[in-house]
């Protein structure tokens, strides 16, 4: 339980630190490197990890204080903390709230953070007012764009069947689970590798040499 929503944690705070990673090298790219220093880089990811690693911890351990009497199967592929809490026979009110606590925390937080990154680049980019200034930010945010869209639309739709109780046939509630925690992961360096110059050039070589 702890490994897997720890790393879909992580994938959370690599997208929020991403999205100000595309805000600066659109709105002040002469100065890139210096305000985006390995220095600074190491403390904005050390955060994070502390942030996560603290909240995540807290759900197995409470879990594990529930007594469980009848089934030890959940309808799942993996350890999830809301599948475990519908097998305890008692009152796991406590454990609802920080989840939902957690939720607002780690992926709200992150959402907000890149929402506000995404504005401040959209208001960069009228400022200019050119269509050469619009095709830069677009081919700058593109791909994080669709990887955050998909990350956190998968997430939302497994968080609302597992909160409002919505009815929907548990394979496919498994496979939004699995996207949302599989494809992204995979997706990334995929689309992030394409779009260098130097590694499309590394690839058509093996290729088609």
């Amino acid at each position: 339980m702890f490994c897997v929503h720890f790393f879909s944690s992580l994938e959370s705070s690599i997208l929020a630190i991403m999205a100000y990673d595309r805000y600066v090298a659109i709105y002040n790219p002469l100065r890139y490197m210096s305000i985006l220093s390995y220095r600074f880089l190491a403390k904005m990811i050390l955060c994070h990890f502390l942030r996560n690693l603290i909240l995540i911890g807290l759900l197995p351990i409470l879990a594990t204080r529930l007594p469980f009497c009848s089934s030890n199967v959940i309808p799942h592929c993996y350890c999830d903390h809301m599948g475990i809490l519908k097998l305890a026979c008692t009152d796991t009110t406590m454990n609802s709230y920080l989840g939902l606590f957690e939720i607002a925390s780690i992926f709200g937080l992150d959402a907000i953070f890149i929402i506000f990154s995404y504005v401040l680049i959209l208001r960069s980019v009228l400022k200019v007012g050119s269509k050469e200034a619009f095709r830069k930010a677009l081919n700058t945010c593109g791909a994080h764009l669709f990887v955050i869209l998909y990350f956190y639309t998968t997430l939302l739709f497994s968080l609302l069947v597992y909160r409002t109780g919505m009815k929907v046939v548990p394979e496919i509630h498994i496979m939004f689970s699995v996207l949302y925690l599989l494809v992204p992961p995979v997706l990334n360096p995929l689309v992030y590798a394409i779009r260098t110059k130097e590694i499309r050039r590394a690839i058509f070589k093996s290729c088609f040499k």
